[in-house]
């Protein structure tokens, strides 16, 4: 079975959050999701829902501590290979309430590995102009005629 490619679109972390796992989160309006061994790229807004440094609580064993996330990167910042299924998120889950925590769920992923990939280039390799709306990288099937090209931009990135 061929791999598929996916971006989806995280907002930032703290750069110290060593417990923070990388999955794709889905709602329940997702139809099409990615399926087991498949890529996905993580790309981060630089925003989180229109301020560049909010204070959102960050959960985990059913506590909430008040946090300030960062500004984001804006473009690719890892990938990550699905290894999962969809499921709730669980207590032992670190997660950051950003207001809807509860219409959330997961999609298992590991092997993140760090890259960044500069949003201007991201861009460019999935045919996108400049000026697109990054909205639709909310979670995007990468098409088959992007991927190439995607994927020469991350090895000129990584040297892989």
């Amino acid at each position: 079975m061929p791999t598929n490619y996916w971006i989806t679109t995280h907002w930032p972390v703290p750069e110290v959050e060593t417990a923070f796992g990388r999955h794709v989160y889905v709602k329940e309006r997702h139809v099409t999701v990615p399926k087991s061994d498949d890529v996905v790229f993580v790309r981060e807004s630089v925003r989180v829902k229109g301020k560049l440094s909010p204070t959102v609580d960050r959960c985990h064993l059913g506590l909430r501590r008040p946090t300030v996330i960062p500004r984001g990167y804006g473009g690719i910042i890892g990938r990550m290979t699905v290894g999962g299924g969809h499921r709730p998120i669980a207590a032992h889950d670190v997660v950051y309430e950003y207001d809807d925590l509860h219409a959330w769920s997961i999609i298992e992923c590991h092997g993140f590995e760090r890259l960044q990939l500069p949003l201007p280039e991201l861009m460019a390799a999935i045919g996108q102009p400049g000026t697109t709306s990054t909205r639709f990288l909310h979670l995007w099937h990468v098409p088959d005629k992007h991927v190439p090209t995607l994927l020469r931009a991350v090895e000129a990135v990584t040297g892989r």
